[in-house]
């Protein structure tokens, strides 16, 4: 019998063994508030990246959506 708990993707579900802790990021190109930070040029300008919470992602959806790895495979 297997006592491994099953694991599932935040994003999309998928069971694989591939999931890893990442932190969503949220990209946009709308004007920012005074106080937030834009990535980019040494100006500020460029796209405003907002850190989300921490999720368990599997390859596929690592691959297609902006995050940043927060540590090991689960």
């Amino acid at each position: 019998m297997d006592t491994h708990p099953i694991h599932y993707c935040d994003s999309c579900g998928d069971t694989d063994d591939t999931l890893m802790a990442v932190r969503r990021l949220y990209v946009t190109t709308l004007p920012p508030a005074d106080d937030t930070i834009r990535a980019g040029d040494a100006d500020g300008a460029g796209p405003l990246v907002t850190p989300g919470d921490t999720e368990v992602w599997c390859e596929v959806c690592r691959i297609h959506y902006p995050h940043e790895l927060m540590g090991e495979q689960v």
